[in-house]
């Protein structure tokens, strides 16, 4: 690498390779393949919840999430052609611009990678609805010549359509069906137990490797071009049915949330959970919320309840729509529940110990939802140094002793409603400002046990200094 400064001018070869490396690799990126909503596609892998059994539609001590369909492997183009609702559907589309020419077309043909005879052979799968996207539904099966072109004949004797049609600049929605992948593979390998029939997973997931090309057929009878010049996006499908595990704290409430101004502060990390082997990816974490008043958590069906939400695994997240405690509505208390969804929408059986009763939120001067102090906010008021040092107190000293989270946890239960009390009648804060204030006092001193000690030993020495001056003044008296 060279630079001649006196001319501007830059002789960067190294560079430049870098570069066209770079591009070259990005221009070769330019398909790109999305799974149809809810699914998605992370790390190039796209999971989907399947059966416990053959056939079956229910996966055992679990559910699927709102929009999540567990998918029953041995279907196929023939058997669900009334409602298309076991095929993956996936939308393509590809930012380069395609010339044909003469009787050429543009298409987009899918692979499957398979050991047969022990060797990794590409084999092309049929492709059995293709269309112009719509909402999450499928478009009309494939007409040839019309959506789709090409052929792939099966084991089982069935020709199918080997690529769908393209034009540059759109989305085309393709579908497939992993009993028909299995039978143009004819393999009994890479997620199919033999030449017609997908393997049902287990305690390991069942995955297939794809790859979308977008490419030049010969003319319009022909299937794509799968070659290495040709542009591609590999990703894995992956079927599971194993559930994850959770649990919640047990030890103490205020390790899982804080109250605060209409909502909650949920410390996600505080719920633990494991993938099991088979599994999917932990997803995010279901927080569901309802009224004593109106009755129980619905623990079944998570939208059912009044507040349902669903958050990442990522620090604290917030959780509105609660009402707050108030002198006109000192009954808003609420049951408070706590679920898991996998990467695949499996969400397994609730765990009754991370259901609770009691919580209250409160309005605190605007100050609880950042801090969490109900009493010390109403009495020193928002932002006070005070309430900062309380606050300290309680992360630094009472979190990390059994006791002192037996502590915050009866002051998150009751000191809502005192709280609200406290800011209604503002005569009394001072008595109680009272009390808190020699408490801050000694709260300080056990956050700063130096600081104790050299006040300690300054007041000795001041009380020797006085004492030996005294003894000295006496002694020149006489």
């Amino acid at each position: 690498m060279q630079f001649k400064l006196g001319k501007c001018s830059l002789k960067i070869s190294y560079f430049k390779l870098v570069l066209f490396f770079w591009f070259s690799n990005f221009a070769y990126a330019s398909v790109t393949v999305t799974p149809v909503s809810p699914y998605i596609k992370s790390n190039s892998t796209i999971h989907y919840p399947t059966g416990s059994s053959s056939g079956g539609s229910t996966i055992t001590g679990a559910t699927v999430d709102d929009g999540f369909h567990i998918f029953d492997l041995t279907q196929d183009y023939s058997s669900d052609s009334s409602t298309r609702s076991d095929i993956l559907l996936f939308d393509v589309t590809s930012s380069t611009t395609f010339s044909p020419t003469g009787d050429q077309k543009i298409v987009i043909t899918v692979t499957g990678t398979f050991t047969i005879s022990g060797t990794s052979t590409e084999k092309v799968l049929p492709i059995i609805v293709a269309g112009t996207p719509s909402g999450t539904s499928a478009p009309s099966d494939c007409v040839d010549g019309s959506t789709c072109q090409g052929t792939v004949t099966g084991n089982s004797g069935t020709d199918y359509r080997s690529s769908a049609i393209y034009t540059n600049g759109s989305t085309i929605r393709i579908g497939l069906y992993p009993k028909d992948m299995c039978d143009a593979a004819n393999a009994s390998s890479e997620g199919c137990t033999n030449s017609t029939t997908p393997t049902i997973p287990t305690t390991t997931a069942t995955t297939f490797s794809l790859k979308f090309y977008v490419s030049l057929a010969a003319d319009s009878s022909s299937t794509g071009d799968v070659t290495s010049s040709s542009e591609s996006e590999s990703i894995s499908i992956t079927f599971n049915n194993q559930p994850a595990t959770y649990s919640c704290p047990s030890s103490t409430i205020s390790e899982i949330y804080f109250p605060g101004d209409n909502e909650i502060l949920v410390n996600t990390e505080s719920i633990s959970k494991t993938v099991n082997s088979g599994g999917a990816p932990m997803d995010s974490l279901l927080v569901f919320a309802e009224k004593t008043d109106n009755g129980s958590l619905d623990t079944n069906t998570f939208y059912n309840n009044s507040i349902a939400s669903r958050v990442s695994f990522t620090g604290t997240q917030t959780i509105g729509g609660f009402e707050n405690t108030d002198s006109t509505a000192s009954t808003n208390s609420y049951y408070l529940g706590f679920n898991v969804r996998d990467q695949a929408g499996i969400i397994p059986s609730f765990v009754s110990s991370c259901e609770f009763d009691g919580v209250k939120t409160a309005e605190i001067l605007g100050f609880i939802q950042k801090n969490q102090c109900f009493i010390a906010s109403a009495v020193f008021g928002s932002e006070n140094p005070g309430l900062k040092l309380i606050r300290n107190f309680r992360d630094i000293f009472l979190l990390k002793s059994s006791w002192g989270k037996v502590l915050v946890d009866v002051y998150y239960k009751y000191s809502p409603d005192m709280s609200v009390w406290l800011v209604e009648h503002l005569a009394f804060r001072y008595p109680v400002l009272s009390i808190l204030l020699p408490i801050q006092i000694l709260m300080w001193f056990v956050l700063n046990p130096m600081t104790y000690l050299v006040s300690v030993l300054s007041y000795f020495f001041f009380l020797f200094f006085i004492r030996r001056k005294i003894f000295f003044k006496r002694e020149q008296a006489q």
